[in-house]
């Protein structure tokens, strides 16, 4: 097992931004922020399993947050790994987790297009086209999009949007 590194600090982000409000939250805001993602933790697993990228690194994160799903229909996803997949993210982060892990293990290598923040994630950094959805997008990110929609890769990317609640014991949208 690794040292713990600090791959994630809120507090540095935040004050990295170009957002001035971000800029202007106080300093017991930014703690609560980092209580509330559970930043030690990250760092914890992200230096857990460093050595690992891409799919097996997927794999490890889904076993470390204990997570067992199955898919039905592979069969019916195409042998060409060209192919785009769009979905939607009710539960967040674990869809987009479970999709791309399943699709990197179908094809072997993936892109996904997702929020600048997953480039912090070393494991998943040359993975990720990035995307800022809060202002104007670099002219890198737009390039690597480019890049990555002119290649032979599966695709996976998770628009933009409400996430489900849970309301009663079910999950809803």
């Amino acid at each position: 097992m690794n040292a713990t590194k600090e791959y994630i600090n809120i507090h540095r982000l935040i004050k990295a931004s170009d957002s001035k409000l971000l800029k202007r939250l106080p300093n017991f805001v930014i703690y609560l922020i980092k209580l509330i993602i559970r930043q030690n933790e990250i760092n914890r697993i992200l230096s857990d399993y460093a050595d690992y990228e891409g799919v097996e690194f997927l794999s490890k994160i889904k076993d470390e947050l204990n997570i067992k799903f199955e898919i039905e229909g592979m069969e019916n996803l195409p042998e060409n790994g060209k192919c785009f997949f769009v979905a939607n993210h009710p539960l967040g982060f674990v869809d987009g987790l479970l999709l791309t892990k399943t699709v990197g293990d179908k094809y072997g290598d993936f892109r996904a297009i997702g929020n600048e923040v997953f480039i912090l994630i070393p494991q998943l950094k040359s993975k990720i086209a990035a995307v800022n959805v809060f202002g104007k997008n670099p002219k890198q990110y737009i390039l690597e999009l480019e890049k990555v929609f002119a290649s032979n890769l599966p695709i996976t990317h998770f628009p933009a949007g409400l996430v489900s609640r849970i309301k009663e014991r079910k999950i809803e949208d």
